[in-house]
């Protein structure tokens, strides 16, 4: 496990290396970078893998006193460590609350930033294409589709 210092204190984090296309993927709430192995193994062979273990909760070292740790300061936090390890056309993945920080990294930069901090161009894909025809938004699907129709009918609605 490697470790970069950034302006909220220490993150942790997995690297594979490699010169195919990178891959960040970000965990949720009371996870840490872990969550990824398996499918790092899976996908290591043909990208770039890149797991911080951010300050959600399983995270071993303290951030500093007055760090932002609110879900969009987190997000900036996540834009900090893809710039400082110079990552470009980054695809960003992510698990739970790991999801949530994606959808604010896709906005211009992470939301609330005191210095109007933007993606740098190159360093962020939108979209990855296969989620989409039109590249803007991935399909949705519903989590438990078994249960749609029954949660609706006792909603009282009518199908």
């Amino acid at each position: 496990m490697m470790e970069i210092e950034l302006s909220a204190g220490t993150i942790e984090y997995t690297d594979t290396g490699g010169g195919g296309p990178v891959l960040v993927l970000l965990h949720g709430l009371l996870m840490d970078a872990s969550l990824w192995d398996g499918p790092i193994a899976d996908l290591s062979a043909d990208h770039r893998c890149v797991a911080p273990t951010l300050p959600l909760g399983a995270h071993r070292h303290p951030m500093h006193p007055g760090a932002d740790l609110s879900l969009p300061g987190i997000a900036r936090l996540a834009a900090e460590f893809v710039d400082r390890l110079d990552l470009h056309d980054v695809t960003l993945v992510g698990n739970d609350t790991g999801g949530a920080l994606v959808q604010l990294l896709m906005c211009d930069g992470a939301p609330g930033s005191a210095q109007g901090h933007r993606r740098a161009p190159g360093r962020l894909r939108k979209i990855p294409p296969e989620w989409a025809p039109s590249g803007d938004a991935p399909p949705y699907h519903p989590f438990v589709p078994s249960l749609e129709e029954p949660a609706i009918a006792t909603a009282g609605l009518p199908l």
